[in-house]
């Protein structure tokens, strides 16, 4: 059988870093190929100052939405630093897919995270509507290099 290798470009996520093998490496391995993961972007959070400013006013809102794994690990890294607690942890969660709901309930210690089968910011939107009792969301949208909290009623 021929050496078959594979070079996986792609960013290290939170997993990989904890020392758990990379899901992509693990399916090729087990069919036979030889998998490298070489990162090619690197990530680093802005406006966590700003973040935890907001985090800060915890009674204003009713639920925290996240949009991807990246803004579960900044709202826990804003929540460390602006020594803001557990008043999040008694709220409602709400997060796109599956990983980020993982890292919701790994990273904020958050049991209850709903939108396991949403896999968009659009159907996550609807089933955060159809959540009773939900006055005001922060929804946490992060990119390599943009935050933006905004109010949605």
């Amino acid at each position: 059988m021929p050496d078959l290798r594979v070079a996986l470009f792609k960013s290290e996520d939170a997993s990989t870093k904890n020392g758990s093998e990379d899901p992509y490496v693990k399916a090729l391995e087990e069919r036979g190929f030889r998998a490298r993961v070489i990162p090619v972007l690197q990530f680093g959070f802005v406006n966590l100052e700003e973040l935890g400013n907001q985090l800060k006013d915890a009674d204003s809102f009713s639920c925290l939405a996240l949009t991807s794994p990246r803004a579960a690990e900044a709202v826990g890294k804003a929540i460390e630093q602006s020594g803001v607690g557990d008043r999040w942890r008694r709220k409602k969660v709400f997060a796109v897919g599956v990983r980020s709901c993982a890292a919701a309930r790994r990273i904020l210690g958050v049991e209850d995270v709903k939108g396991e089968n949403s896999g968009s910011a659009d159907k996550l939107a609807e089933e955060v509507r159809k959540s009773p009792s939900l006055i005001f969301v922060l929804w946490c949208i992060l990119t390599t290099r943009f935050f933006s909290p905004f109010w949605h009623y």
